[in-house]
Parts: C-alpha cells; structure tokens; sequence
C-alpha cells in the first residue's frame, strides 16, 4: 500500500508532467496519446545522467492531459477572464498557459478542492520560474478561475468563515459580559452604599 506522502508526492509529480506534457503538446503539435505515452515510458521514475525524475501518477497525469484537452475551450475561456484585457491567453508565456491549462481541468472537472489545485500549482509555477513574480501571478489567476468555475465552493467557504467570525463575535461579547458581571459582583453593595452617601 502506498503512503500518503508517496501518494501526495506522485500527484505533485504528476501536475508538474502534466505542465510539461500540454507545453509539448503546444510546440511539438504531438497528441495528447503519444505525448502521455512518452512521458509515461521515459519521463517517470527514469535515471539519466542528468539525474532521476520522480515517479509520477500515471493516472493522475493521463487525466489531467485529457481533461485539459477535453476543456481547453473552457479553461482559456476561464483563463480570459482572469487576465488584464490586455494580456490574452494567447500572448502569455507558453508555459504558464500549459499550467493554466493542467490547473483548470483539476478545478473544473477533477475532484480536488480548488484552494489544494491553487497551492499544488503555485508550487510548479515555483519551480519553473524560481526568481520570478509568476507564483503570485497564478495563485490569483487560479483563485479567480476557481472562484468563477465552483461558485458553490467559495460560497461555502465564505459561510465557513462567516460562522468562524460570529462564533468568535459572540465568544468576545459574552467574556467581555461575564468579566462586567465577576466585577459587579465583587463588589460589596454595604461598602458601595456607604461611598455613594459619603460622596
């Protein structure tokens, strides 16, 4: 049985291939079938000389290619929206398209809560583009597709915290009442009476 942090680290993996496979897809003009083909015999868990590549999720990997091909339409059209009108899809770096890509087929049509897809693919924009501002230019590209893609989930997360926060509202209001009510009732209502008359 695989652990959780191995089976965690296969997903990463895999969104980091999926990036690399709909990127090559783009310039190569390969199918999504060779391009998984090949990243599956060649890519996962294989030892060059350069280094070793990690094993990947194969099933993870070939559903993120498919979806991805499958919503392309959709995801750019989510993609849009999310960019400055003067930036489309079109003319943003091609690697940041392909993450856009993998990114909104885990958002639109996989079952991943959107902030985990949001945080996992911030961290392969970390690792294509170390030095650079691209990581924050995902994190919102992608909180905004989510937001735009699963309404239904930001809304249930804004009526988390709303609870959170009239939770800890009411816990204030009534310590802030019970501190009043422990004072009032320390004090000696003869010893009160007598500095009211003396005063």
């Amino acid at each position: 049985m695989t652990a959780p942090s191995d089976k965690r680290q296969r997903k990463a993996a895999a969104r980091l291939y999926a990036v690399q496979a709909l990127f090559q897809m783009e310039s190569s003009g390969q199918t999504a079938e060779a391009v998984c083909r090949e990243f599956e015999d060649h890519r996962f868990g294989a030892t060059y000389e350069e280094g070793e590549f990690a094993e990947g999720d194969p099933a993870h990997f070939r559903a993120l290619v498919d979806e991805a091909v499958n919503w392309q339409a959709k995801i750019d059209q989510l993609t849009d929206r999310a960019l400055v009108a003067a930036w489309p899809i079109d003319r943003i770096d091609p690697v940041l398209r392909a993450l856009f890509r993998a990114a909104g087929a885990e958002i639109v049509d996989l079952p991943t809560p959107p902030k985990v897809a949001i945080t996992e693919y911030v961290d392969v924009a970390k690792a294509f583009f170390p030095d650079g501002k691209e990581p924050k230019f995902v994190n919102a590209v992608l909180d905004h597709m989510a937001r735009e893609a699963k309404p239904e989930e930001d809304q249930a997360l804004a009526g988390q915290y709303a609870q959170a926060w009239a939770r800890a509202e009411a816990e204030a209001y009534y310590r802030a009442i019970s501190t009043r009510y422990k004072a009032v009732k320390k004090v000696d209502p003869v010893a009160a009476a007598a500095a009211a008359s003396a005063a």
